[in-house]
């Protein structure tokens, strides 16, 4: 007994196709697979996520008129510029993946290494790439971790940029970032002036 199944040939681009029964099986079992491969890698990524390590970074001050757009900003960590002495190494390049070592000072985690490999007894460590080196005398490099943007409702960035131009924002920030055994970060959320920042700027408590 063949089956035709209205609109699914013209999707796969066979017109004029009649797939039997066991042919219908074998394609939706073959997308109901990639349907659970790809809610397990989700849910794994999630989990991770999830059960990882919560760091606060400092970022350097903002520039409003720059930095925030309607629907995002853009952050810049204390640990995208990383000195000399941290290096393990005399020398990185340009596009290299490197590991950054991080450590708890007070309320804040600040970079006390950067490596091409892990580190043997580092608290937390994070995955970035070298974005820039400074040539003349290899003093720093600049590295990013694909956390430097953060998307933030529609409407925010003005209401922020407003409140800076009125004084009522100091415009310090930091993130809270969580890093994962895997060594990536994801921004759980930003804290201005040590107050969570949500759709209303309102002040709450960070629960630190």
């Amino acid at each position: 007994m063949n089956l035709y199944v209205v609109g699914l040939p013209e999707t796969l681009g066979l017109q004029g196709v009649t797939l039997d029964k066991s042919q219908l099986r074998i394609f939706f079992g073959i997308v109901a697979l990639q349907l659970i491969i790809l809610i397990g890698i989700i849910g794994f990524n999630e989990f991770s996520m999830r059960t990882g390590t919560l760091v606060v970074l400092e970022t350097v001050p903002l520039d409003p008129k720059e930095d925030f757009s309607e629907d995002s900003v853009e952050l810049l960590y204390e640990i995208n510029k990383l000195d000399s002495d941290l290096f393990d190494k005399p020398s990185f390049r340009r596009g290299q993946d490197v590991v950054v070592a991080l450590k708890r000072q007070d309320d804040v985690w600040v970079a006390v290494g950067v490596s091409d490999k892990s580190f043997p007894n580092s608290e937390v460590e994070i995955d970035g790439r070298v974005t820039f080196i400074e040539e003349a005398d290899n003093s720093y490099i600049e590295v990013e971790y694909g956390i430097e943007s953060y998307f933030i409702p529609r409407g925010i960035g003005p209401e922020t940029e407003l409140k800076y131009n009125q004084n009522e924002l100091a415009g310090i920030f930091q993130a809270e970032v969580l890093v994962d055994r895997f060594r990536r970060g994801r921004v759980r959320r930003v804290l201005i002036d040590g107050s969570v920042w949500d759709s209303k700027l309102e002040i709450h408590q960070s629960g630190r």
